[in-house]
């Protein structure tokens, strides 16, 4: 179902984005390379009670009813309206763009008879590419509901190498060439004109869509789609063959004749013109999927439940065009404090599962030794120094020691990079800084430092310390993080 879907939301923007018919005067078939444009959209489900009836036959229990008023939470989650602004800036040979696409949606959400709560959300996407610079450019910003700074895609600094980075060069290229591109309109026109209902004056057009143009229609782009780009991809790639298998895509989607996606009043689009170019397009239309037939038809499957399996929802959306040839993108501006990329969201590890020199190294989570030796003085614990600091930083620390003066050191030290401390001194040095802590003790050839240091220096906490009675060793450990 979500392929038939994506289908039917494809070929809308298509029908909205691009011209109407071969025989509608030129300037409905004009490209629109820079221009500005608001949208108004709202959906709304026809037939919930149905929708209910194949919830409670998949999963949903009757004791869900206690607690949530289920028909009134579907049909409030299922209807909404939101509103968009979209900007567009591309050159003319297409090598060169950017985009802007920002929404807002205010929701109520009806939980029960006692709980109803409103959702005032927010996101957009802004895009820029430049397949011109000597470096390529494929930059992508993102805000959401759920972010509270911007999210900041570089797909070239992505590639792990220059190859694969130019092949996808490559590859944006030939999608965005002028004979790809061209060769979608000039198909989608052509099927338009010989499939849907059009009706036009001098200042408007209407297009109407029944199921049966759509299903007609889709059927015969997809070959021509596999034909077209899989000779394109072809000639780029060879029979290597492209980054992207999009033909193999295309030729997974069975024929879809005799599946009914729209319902009695179908899609309808009104164009309406000002100045001689388009100024608005009304969109409504009446989806109806039958889950039931798809299932059984499309992807020979038995559907093993008693509820038809229908989905009946509308949609209608209007769009205002402005700027046409005079639009400046607004591209938000990043700051440090502002905005984040995949990589400060989540550390990233080397081959053998260590993070990486962008996220810091060390501490590890804990630090722990065994020792022979663990005396407790004046209440303390006393463990030894160097088996604790390489347990928590690894190869990352060095430790030398002459004539009683041990200095530790390590770029991954909390607020200093180098600690001194004497034998038989309370006085250690962070960085040259003196501080006070419990006397450093040399017992036989071991440093031992009281376990407080670790406390008071690094943050750390003691969390164990033990005697294996049947080996006779005793085990310390240290938390290293706060959580």
């Amino acid at each position: 179902m979500k392929k038939l879907l994506t289908l039917v939301l494809a070929l809308t923007f298509i029908l909205s984005s691009l011209s109407v018919s071969a025989e509608l005067p030129d300037f409905m078939r004009d490209s629109y390379n820079n221009y500005s444009a608001e949208y108004s959209f709202s959906m709304t489900f026809d037939n919930c009670d149905e929708v209910l009836e194949l919830l409670k036959e998949i999963e949903m229990p009757d004791e869900i009813n206690c607690f949530v008023d289920v028909k009134s939470l579907l049909e409030s989650l299922l209807s909404n309206s939101s509103s968009m602004k979209l900007q567009v800036d591309m050159s003319d040979d297409l090598r060169k763009g950017e985009f802007a696409l920002t929404s807002a949606s205010l929701q109520t959400v009806n939980v029960n008879s006692n709980l109803s709560v409103s959702v005032d959300s927010k996101s957009g996407m802004w895009m820029q590419y430049d397949l011109n610079s000597e470096t390529p450019v494929y930059k992508i910003i993102y805000s959401a509901p759920l972010l509270n700074k911007y999210l900041v895609i570089d797909l070239y600094d992505m590639f792990e190498t220059e190859e694969e980075a130019q092949q996808y060069t490559t590859y944006m290229e030939t999608l965005l060439s002028k004979d790809v591109v061209g060769s979608i309109s000039e198909y989608s026109l052509e099927l338009l004109e010989k499939y849907a209902d059009i009706k036009f004056s001098a200042s408007s057009c209407i297009v109407k869509i029944d199921n049966n143009a759509l299903v007609s229609m889709v059927d015969e782009l997809i070959p021509i789609l596999v034909t077209k780009f899989g000779d394109i991809l072809y000639d780029s790639f060879g029979e290597e063959g492209s980054p992207v298998d999009f033909t193999s895509a295309l030729e997974s989607i069975p024929p879809l004749d005799g599946l009914q996606l729209l319902g009695e009043n179908g899609i309808r689009y009104e164009y309406n013109l000002r100045g001689g170019k388009i100024a608005t397009v009304d969109m409504a239309a009446d989806i109806s999927v039958d889950l039931k037939k798809i299932t059984t038809e499309l992807f020979d499957d038995e559907w093993e439940l008693e509820s038809p399996g229908l989905l009946d929802f509308s949609m209608n959306s209007k769009a205002s065009f402005s700027k046409i040839g005079k639009t400046k993108v607004d591209i938000p501006e990043l700051t440090e404090e502002n905005s984040f990329t995949p990589e400060g969201l989540y550390p990233t590890y080397d081959d053998n599962g260590f993070y990486e020199e962008s996220y810091p190294a060390y501490p590890y989570f804990s630090a722990w030794t065994e020792t022979e030796t663990l005396p407790i003085i004046d209440g303390e614990i006393y463990v030894p120094l160097r088996a604790i600091l390489e347990s928590a930083y690894d190869d990352s620390v060095s430790l030398s020691y002459d004539n009683g003066v041990i200095v530790a050191n390590s770029e991954y030290f909390p607020g200093f990079s180098t600690l001194t401390l004497t034998v038989d001194s309370t006085e250690i040095l962070l960085d040259g800084t003196p501080q006070n802590a419990s006397k450093v003790l040399l017992l036989g050839e071991y440093t031992y430092v009281g376990s407080s240091l670790f406390e008071q220096v690094f943050g750390w906490s003691l969390a164990s310390a033990q005697k294996d009675l049947m080996t006779g060793m005793n085990y310390v450990d240290f938390y290293t993080q706060s959580f």
